[in-house]
């Protein structure tokens, strides 16, 4: 929240990239199912009566990878949703204590930001 916060004291939220974890979950799953249609293409070329189950393979591995994508872009779009609505006040903070450093540093960082002098008595 305290990094979100800060970003957002800075830079209008249109600047922000939100990178989901899915998205490198869904490389994994491409890169693996073409390894794995690669050894199928290579077996089914041996045994020629086999050959067009290589295909179903690719339609039951792309139904698979397209389903790894439907659920990244609803993570982006739930992520996005959240950072239009981001308000520091609903932020978590593991020890209450902490609310008060996290909301004066963020009060330093936009006091900087707008040039005011910050030095203290």
């Amino acid at each position: 929240c305290y990094e979100v916060g800060s970003f957002l004291t800075l830079h209008p939220v249109q600047k922000m990239t939100v990178i989901p974890v899915a998205r490198y979950m869904a490389l994994c799953v491409s890169a693996s199912l073409i390894y794995i249609w690669n050894i199928a293409l290579v077996l089914c070329k041996t045994q020629n009566d086999a050959y067009p189950l290589s295909y179903l393979f690719a339609i039951g591995a792309g139904a698979a990878y397209l389903c790894v994508l439907r659920r990244w872009a609803k993570e982006r779009k739930v992520m996005l949703d959240r950072l239009r609505r981001f308000s520091i006040r609903d932020c978590h903070c593991e020890l209450e204590i902490d609310r008060t450093l996290v909301y004066g540093n963020i009060r330093t960082l936009m006091a900087v930001s707008r040039g005011e002098d910050i030095s203290e008595e």
